[in-house]
This record gives structure tokens, C-alpha cells and sequence, in this order.
């Protein structure tokens, strides 16, 4: 990504496509992965399990009646002053060990 793109923005979207239960992240830890979030200034944070998907194994992951996988795809989407978005980043390189992580600069309209 192109820093002076990011600076000419007051805020981006930080992604993360992930799976339930790796090594880094667990279902249990939704809360955790919320809290250290608000550390690190991000104004506004959603986790979404996906129903269906795959990562780069390409081997497709859907939840079955009666049958919970543990591989459930998780996108972690949150809006963050790209101020802090260096920090952010600097630490996710060390947390994240399964997924891929995503900035994209953006024009905040609304943010009650």
C-alpha cells in the first residue's frame, strides 16, 4: 500500500480473513481480541463467522447439521484512525500466524 495514499486519509479498514481455532485465534478469545482493538484506538470493530469458505489450502469449509467444523472462516473488520494504523499493524505482523490482513484508506461520512 502506498503511505502517501494512507496519510492523505483520516481513517482506513484493517481486515483480517482467518479461521476459528488456529493457533492465534480462538473461539473462546472473541472479548480479547475486542479489548487489545480498544487498546490500540480502533473506533469501531466486528467479527463475522462466515458460513462457508476457504483459506489458501483451498480445501472448502461449511458448517453440516449436527457437525461443527473448527476451520469456520472469521472476518475481524475493523475502522481505525490511520494515525495508529502503524502500531496496529507492527503488532498484528507479530499475532497474526494464519490469515491474511488487509488496509484499505477510506472517506469516513458518518461516525456517531
Amino acid at each position: 500500500m502506498d503511505e502517501k495514499n494512507i496519510e492523505s486519509n483520516k481513517y482506513c479498514i484493517v481486515k483480517i480473513y482467518t479461521k476459528e481455532d488456529n493457533l492465534w485465534f480462538k473461539r473462546e478469545e472473541y472479548e480479547n481480541v475486542l479489548r487489545f482493538l480498544q487498546k490500540k484506538k480502533v473506533i469501531w470493530a466486528t467479527m463475522t463467522k462466515g458460513l462457508v469458505g476457504y483459506e489458501k489450502d483451498r480445501v472448502i469449509y461449511k458448517q453440516k447439521i449436527f457437525s461443527f467444523s473448527e476451520k469456520m472462516p472469521v472476518v475481524i473488520e475493523r475502522v481505525v484512525p490511520c494515525e495508529y494504523l502503524k502500531d496496529l499493524l507492527n503488532e498484528l505482523k507479530n499475532m497474526v500466524e494464519e490469515g491474511t490482513v488487509f488496509v484499505t484508506p477510506i472517506d469516513l461520512f458518518i461516525n456517531k
